[in-house]
């Protein structure tokens, strides 16, 4: 069991995440994400790679939106 679960990270679930774990190490806290770990991919890792990533299938799902 966990004491919080974040659905998606994004840029408010994971610093959240991180903060509730700072102030109490005690907490069980889950993050889930969809997709595989990419987390050994170093274009992932390095904020300046994110063009290597667009229309890259293994991170990113190529969803488009209808021009507004």
């Amino acid at each position: 069991t966990f004491d919080y679960i974040f659905i998606g990270g994004g840029t408010a679930g994971l610093p959240i995440a991180a903060r509730l774990a700072e102030l109490s190490p005690t907490l069980s806290i889950l993050v889930l994400e969809a997709g595989k770990n990419v987390s050994s991919n170093p274009d992932t890792r390095i904020p300046a790679s994110y063009p290597k990533n667009l229309g890259n299938p293994e991170v990113d799902w190529a969803f488009f939106s209808t021009p507004q």
